[in-house]
């Protein structure tokens, strides 16, 4: 009788804790990174997995730059089989011309979508950045 109570008191443990580790898939909500970007996912195509939404950068606004603080669309697509994501958008602000792209992967057991992003930007001194970035869902 012990030792199928304690199957039982095991049973019940484990089962409790898949539920707490249940996987949850890419969705609409909003995600933010350790230096204040916000990226709100609106809507991913079901057939097509196109993703649409809006980004904010925490860019510092300087004379020659003041995108930050600024939403911008962001267009984008996931790969619901390999959870492979990618987006990106184009900063029209004067003195910042630039397109940023993101691409990784989403984590559905900590919600997270990791990626490596580019920055490229201008026609006078034109540069690219590279660097990655840790999304975590924030609602």
């Amino acid at each position: 009788m012990k030792t199928f109570a304690m199957m039982v008191m095991l049973a019940a443990v484990l089962a409790a804790s898949s539920i707490a580790r249940a996987a949850t898939p890419l969705g609409p909500g909003q995600w933010g990174t350790a230096n204040g970007n916000t990226l709100t996912i609106e809507s991913i195509d079901a057939t097509s997995g196109m993703i649409a939404g809006r980004f904010v950068a925490a860019v510092a606004q300087t004379p020659e730059c003041k995108a930050g603080g600024h939403e911008q669309r962001e267009v984008g697509w996931y790969n619901r089989e390999s959870h492979v994501i990618a987006f990106s958008i184009s900063v029209p602000q004067q003195g910042c011309s630039a397109v940023v792209s993101w691409s990784g992967h989403y984590d559905e057991d900590t919600q997270e979508i990791l990626t490596q992003w580019m920055r490229t930007s201008g026609t006078n001194g034109a540069t690219t950045m590279l660097g990655t970035a840790r999304f975590t869902r924030q609602r």
